[in-house]
This record gives C-alpha cells, structure tokens and sequence, in this order.
C-alpha cells in the first residue's frame, strides 16, 4: 500500500484513517499523541510526554500530526518519493551503506563541510545537526527551537554548509553523535530503506 507523503521539513504520512503521522527513524518506538490509532496492523501507543510537551512539540513541528512512526514498524524497510510512501524497498543504483548503532542509523562515507564521517540519519530531524568542529567557520545563518522526544525543546544555532556537496543549513548540536542529517540531502527523486541489504538506496 502507497500512503500520501508531505515531504516539507518532515516526512508526514496520511495513514487513510484521517490520522497524520511523522516518519521518524530516530525513534525507537512508534506512539500516538493520545488517540487511539492502529497502523499496519498495530495499536500505537499513547505517548509518555505531558500535555505542555505535546503542544510545544506540535508548534515546533508547524503541523498538527498524530503520532509518530519509529523504528519499531520502519524497520520492515521502505521507500520513499516526494509524494508517496510504501513499506517495499527498491535497489536503485547508487547508494549508501548503512549500520545500526544503539538504535540509530549511520550512514557510512558522507561527506559534511568537507569532512567524511559516518552521520546518524534521521527522517526526524527538522534541520541537520554537526558537531561545531565539523561546521567549522561556516556563514553564521541564525537561531530557531527544536524539539526532540528525549532532550525536549532547545535552541541551536544555525550554519550554511555542505552534505554530499549540497548547500545545506546545519545546527550546532550533536546528541552524542558526530552529526544528525535529514536523508533529503541524499537524494532527488526516491529514497529506499533496506535494512536486509543494510543500504540506502537513491536516486
């Protein structure tokens, strides 16, 4: 099944049940904002954060969803276009190779402000994340609030650099990692998820 995908600063699914639902690999465990959602089959949980969380993580995100879907379903592998969604995996001819670690994916070999590191790639993220050592002296853009389930909101700093040779905005902020990268710098028309072959395809 293709669900319709709106593809902004998110990845937002309509699961068809007049639910919205944010496609996030950088959560390990699926969950709803309290309503009682059922997606491939299963029940989402409700989520642990407070009412005043949910409302500022909504107003971060700029769109009232539903829930999120994490780890525990994307995990079945799936594609992406800039429109639709579907739990199937394409083998298009160029991509990444990918590895698990502590529940995140790293993506091997990208190229961030013209260094090659191993980046956590993350469907979630609103903007790209580096360690400052890695933005380096970089044009200085300005600052905005995020959110993220774990740390809650916070405010970062944002840079004008590179990923893979695109333009891209980075943030000044690592969550332990050497960077964070929403996967839309990788690609231009499809992105597929194969967690058998352990690779990003795109194109």
């Amino acid at each position: 099944m293709k669900y319709r995908l709106f593809k902004d600063k998110h990845y937002i699914i309509d699961d068809g049940n007049g639910h919205l639902l944010l496609i996030d690999t950088g959560t390990p465990r699926s969950f709803s904002f309290g309503k009682h959602i059922e997606f491939e089959g299963i029940i989402l949980p409700t989520s642990v954060l407070s009412e005043k969380q949910i409302k500022f993580s909504k107003e971060i995100i700029e769109l009232d969803v539903d829930g999120f879907i994490g780890m525990d379903i994307l995990r079945r592998g799936f594609t992406m276009t800039n429109d639709t969604f579907e739990f199937k995996t394409y083998k298009f001819e160029n991509y990444f190779d990918i590895e698990f670690m502590n529940h995140a994916i790293i993506g091997k070999n990208i190229e961030i402000c013209g260094h090659i590191i191993n980046p956590v790639i993350d469907t979630g993220a609103m903007i790209n994340y580096a360690r400052k050592s890695i933005i380096g002296e970089r044009k200085f853009i300005g600052g905005m609030y995020d959110f993220n389930p774990y740390y809650g909101s916070f405010k970062t700093y944002i840079y004008m650099g590179t990923i893979n040779n695109r333009v891209a905005n980075i943030g000044d902020r690592d969550f332990g990692f050497n960077a964070f990268i929403n996967p839309a710098n990788l690609y231009n028309e499809a992105i597929s998820f194969d967690f058998n072959d352990m690779r990003i395809y795109v194109k």
